[in-house]
């Protein structure tokens, strides 16, 4: 989890330095939502994978 946050804030930092750029802008806020969206969304696919490892 600490891994996305990271990369969540690198993509913050780069916004703030690529200024009006449209092209870099794009690339960097699709870098930044797609680590907010994983950060969101893994700690239930950690407990999915804890309940199939248990089954088996």
């Amino acid at each position: 989890m600490a891994e996305f946050g990271g990369f969540r804030a690198l993509a913050e930092q780069g916004l703030k330095a690529v200024g009006d750029a449209p092209a870099r802008r794009r690339r960097l806020e699709l870098m930044r939502d797609m680590y907010a969206f994983m950060m969101d969304r893994f700690p239930a696919l950690l407990d999915e994978w804890d309940e199939l490892r248990v089954k088996r």
